[in-house]
């Protein structure tokens, strides 16, 4: 098959095109710089400045990943948002009406579930405060119509964690253990719990709805809930290092899981790996 998949520079999409140039001819597009992958043709994008018919047309299937840089800053960074997340997502899917593609995946987040009440099911109505995931779920709403034309996977993502990731919870853990800082705990059950989701379990999920043609709207995360206390303390082992925690009073947050029926149906979950086994191999060297 042939795909384009923009935001194939970044953490997810240099290891999703590494996967699926093995068996796809790939079209990755870039903002900013160009990893070295071999099996892979690069084209640079930069959304709302090229028009969309500069883009390759044969292509039958497409991934949006890409990914704003500025996407923990609200307002000044809205904008960017915005482009990228609904102005680009709108360029691609008529991109892909043009070009009669046969599958179309657009990556979400589970942050649009901000505010409601568990279990996060893809059904339950949502209005999320952050502009960040306002703007994704506005990206989702606008996939929906062309589901009539093609199939659209809308993958919600929860807790991505791997090899190389810097900047979020798994990695900022790490540093602060490893530097003997405190890991902040609220509540009495061991803080926030959640679904940490290996990266690589993401490709394969990625790479199964292209090939399937998958269509709706699907939570993707493991099956595996553990709380922040208990992500530091296998990280903390790993490290030869005891995390030291500094326990807040206060209401406990309660939990960051999704439902995950629709994406059973669809997928074998026994193919997720664990955190104990897997986070090794997340883990930042040094």
């Amino acid at each position: 098959m042939k795909l384009l998949v923009t935001g194939a520079s970044g953490f997810l999409g240099q290891r999703l095109c590494r996967c699926l140039s093995r068996s796809h001819d790939i079209t990755a597009l870039y903002a900013s710089h160009k990893p070295a992958l071999p099996g892979v043709a690069w084209w640079r994008y930069r959304h709302g400045t090229d028009a969309a018919e500069a883009l390759p047309t044969d292509i039958e299937g497409i991934v949006h990943l890409a990914q704003s840089a500025q996407y923990r800053d609200f307002p000044n960074g809205a904008d960017d948002m915005f482009g990228v997340n609904v102005d680009f997502l709108f360029r691609l899917l008529e991109h892909a009406r043009k070009c009669g593609v046969s599958t179309f995946v657009d990556t979400s987040t589970g942050g649009v579930y901000e505010g409601a009440s568990a279990p996060f099911g893809e059904a339950l109505a949502v209005t999320p405060r952050n502009f960040y995931a306002a703007s994704k779920l506005a990206g989702e709403v606008l996939c929906q119509p062309y589901r009539e034309l093609f199939p659209v996977a809308v993958l919600r993502l929860f807790f991505i964690y791997g090899p190389g990731q810097i900047g979020r919870l798994v990695p900022n853990l790490a540093e602060r253990i490893r530097c003997g800082h405190p890991v902040d705990l609220t509540g009495a059950n061991g803080g926030l719990r959640i679904t940490p989701t290996y990266v690589d379990d993401v490709v394969d999920v990625i790479a199964t709805a292209l090939e399937e043609r998958w269509d709706g709207i699907f939570n993707v995360a493991s099956d595996e809930v553990i709380s922040i206390e208990e992500l530091a303390r296998h990280i903390g082992r790993l490290l030869g290092r005891e995390p030291v925690f500094r326990r807040n009073e206060g209401k406990d947050p309660g939990s960051m899981v999704p439902d995950l029926t629709a994406l059973r149906a669809q997928f074998d979950m026994s193919r997720f790996r664990c955190f104990a086994d897997a986070v090794a191999d997340a883990l930042p060297r040094g």
